[in-house]
């Protein structure tokens, strides 16, 4: 077990600040011809911070060729035995370092004798910057092997097993969206009025900006690829074939196991790993009608279909 001199920092700190702002344009075209355009933005960067350390190793982390504990977070401890204990700082600190939203729409209200009209259209994107989960400070695992009981172990420094997830990534997401509509309020006569209304709703499916994401397909899987198990160890033979080198250059040629996986924008894959679907129309119906004449009973009624 790696033994260091340390200074622990046990502070937490929990950041979520949020920030707006709008651009709002009215423009009257005509007594009845009104054009709207604004620009919206909003921000919220969230970190969580907890439990850091500042410590020189009498000797590095465990050795890996890619980025792992650079943060030198206190490693996980886990007394498995009659103890019982998990000692674990998990991913933390952490950090969403980037939620922004921006949007820009038009909204047009035009009048045009029984008919009150209103359309317009946006475009809509949120882009995340957010690190990935993962135990890259490497966690030891004590369960009495050599003495008999988890927390001697521990104090002896006699770990039965260690683990280290060997990447600290962060994955830049964006999510596209575009609306359009059309809505007509139209007075039939002084008793009657009638909404009627369609809505578009395009919403594709979020992506990662660098195509570092993938997915299992069954129709890409082939049976004489199959991976070939070492008896010994479980783990898949250097040799097996449908190896091939990850798509994400963090991991510095690593090899996956790649027999049946679909890389997100290679090969007709789409970029959210999903087909997306556009026909996603909403139409909306409703009335109003005065049962009387004299504006005293109004009967409302409607019906909206959402996607």
């Amino acid at each position: 077990m790696e033994r260091r001199q340390c200074a622990d920092s046990r502070a937490t700190v929990f950041g979520n600040p949020s920030y707006s702002g709008v651009v709002h344009a009215t423009y009257s075209i005509s007594p009845t011809l009104l054009n709207e355009t604004s620009f919206n933005y909003q921000r919220q960067p969230h970190q969580h911070h907890s439990y850091r350390r500042n410590c020189t190793p009498q000797r590095p982390e465990y050795s890996r060729t890619i980025a792992g504990n650079n943060l030198t977070r206190i490693p996980g401890i886990n007394l498995a035995g009659s103890t019982g204990a998990n000692f674990d700082i998990a991913s933390w600190p952490w950090n969403n370092t980037k939620a922004d939203d921006y949007q820009i729409r038009d909204d047009i209200s035009w009048t045009k004798g029984s008919h009150q009209l209103k359309m317009g259209a946006s475009w809509a994107i949120y882009k995340k910057v957010q690190d990935l989960f993962g135990n890259t400070q490497g966690g030891f695992n004590f369960n009495g092997k050599y003495t008999g009981n988890d927390f001697a172990d521990f104090l002896l420094g006699y770990a039965n097993s260690y683990t280290e997830l060997a990447v600290q990534d962060s994955g830049k997401w964006n999510n596209q969206s575009w609306a359009a509509y059309i809505q007509d309020n139209w007075r039939v006569n002084k008793r009657l009025t009638l909404n009627l209304g369609l809505r578009w709703d395009g919403v594709p499916h979020t992506y990662e900006a660098n195509n570092r994401m993938a997915n299992f397909y069954q129709g890409l899987y082939d049976p004489a690829k199959a991976a070939v198990i070492l008896p010994t160890s479980g783990t898949i033979s250097a040799s097996s074939p449908g190896l091939g080198v990850s798509p994400n250059p963090i991991l510095n040629g690593v090899q996956f196991y790649l027999n049946g996986i679909g890389i997100a924008g290679q090969n007709g894959i789409p970029n959210g790993l999903v087909q997306n679907h556009w026909a996603a129309f909403g139409p909306r119906v409703g009335f109003a009608y005065d049962l009387t004449g004299e504006g005293k009973t109004v009967l409302r009624g409607g019906f909206r279909r959402y996607v």
